[in-house]
C-alpha cells in the first residue's frame, strides 16, 4: 500500500474505530441482558438452554425414537439415503446427456445452445417434440377446444416433425429416442 493511501485512508478508520467505540456499550448491554434472560430461565423456569446432545428423538405420536450411538448421523438416516439416490439420478442424468450430445453430433447436428437467437438443431428438435407432445394433449382432453382447429394443429406439428426427421436423416425409432431422452434431460446439452 502507498503513502497516499494510507493518508486517505485514515479519517476513514478513525471513523470506523470511532462508532465502534461509541457501540460498544451497545454490545456490552446486548451480551448482559442475553445472558440474564438465560440465566432467568434457567434458574426461575427450569429450562436448560444450553445445547445438549440429542439421546432420542419424540415424534407426534408420543413415540421416542433413540438415535443410533445419539449422534447427528442417527437422525438424519433417511436425508442421507435421499441424497445418494439423488447422486445416481444426477449420475444417470449427466451420462445420458452426454450420450445424447455424441449421438447428435454423430447425425450432424449442433448442439450449441450459448446463443438464443441461433438455436441448435438439438434444441429445435425438442422444441417440435414438445410441440407435438403439448398439441397431441389438446387433441385427448374432453374440453370443447379440442376441435377441428386443435386437429390441425396436430397434424401441422407432426409434419414438421416429420420435415426435420429427414432434415437430419434420422429414422422413427431415433426420434423415440430424442423423444424420451429430451424429457430426462436439460433442453441445452452443451457440455
Amino acid at each position: 500500500m502507498t503513502t497516499a493511501f494510507n493518508m486517505a485512508m485514515t479519517p476513514v478508520e478513525t471513523a470506523k474505530d470511532l462508532a465502534n467505540l461509541a457501540l460498544w456499550p451497545v454490545r456490552v448491554g446486548k451480551t448482559v441482558a442475553t445472558n440474564t434472560a438465560d440465566t432467568f430461565f434457567r434458574v426461575v423456569v427450569g429450562t436448560n438452554t444450553m445445547d445438549v446432545p440429542a439421546q432420542s428423538l419424540q415424534l407426534e405420536n408420543k413415540e421416542t425414537v433413540l438415535c443410533e450411538n445419539g449422534s447427528v448421523y442417527g437422525m438424519a438416516d433417511d436425508n442421507i439415503r435421499i441424497a445418494s439416490i439423488i447422486y445416481y439420478y444426477t449420475e444417470l442424468r449427466s451420462k445420458t446427456r452426454k450420450l445424447l450430445k455424441n449421438f447428435a453430433l454423430k447425425n450432424g447436428m449442433t448442439v450449441d445452445c450459448t446463443n438464443p437467437k441461433d438455436p441448435s438443431d438439438v434444441m429445435v428438435l425438442k422444441t417440435a417434440i414438445m410441440f407435438v407432445n403439448d398439441n397431441s394433449k389438446k387433441i385427448k382432453s374432453p374440453e370443447a377446444t379440442a376441435s377441428a382447429k386443435a386437429l390441425k394443429d396436430y397434424k401441422d406439428s407432426v409434419e414438421q416433425l416429420d420435415n426435420l426427421r429427414k432434415r437430419f436423416k434420422l429414422d422413427q425409432g431415433d426420434i423415440d429416442v430424442f423423444t424420451t431422452v429430451s424429457t430426462f434431460t436439460c433442453t441445452c446439452i452443451a457440455i
